[in-house]
């Protein structure tokens, strides 16, 4: 895509609905990237990926945070970075 010409051959010769599947998959695609970038530079990172939930209270949410909590300081404890 190097002129304007290419550009817009390349858009019109493109469905919608594959821009569309891209454009969901970009958040899907940088987190790995910082995940692949953090294990580079820290081998021993873990991946904590807290987990979904609904909450209803602020009892939720304490309870909620203190797991995530509890979690990352054990691998902390273990000597290991956490990426979030």
């Amino acid at each position: 895509m190097g002129t304007e010409e290419e550009l817009l051959a390349t858009l019109d010769g493109t469905a919608l609905k594959t821009w569309e599947d891209w454009i969901v998959a970009v958040p899907a695609r940088i987190s790995k990237a910082r995940e692949q970038a953090a294990r580079l530079l820290e081998p021993k990172a873990v991946r904590v990926r807290p987990k979904s939930t609904t909450v209803y209270s602020i009892a939720d949410v304490d309870g909620y945070l203190a797991e995530l909590r509890q979690e990352i300081v054990a691998h902390i404890e273990d000597g290991s970075p956490v990426v979030l």
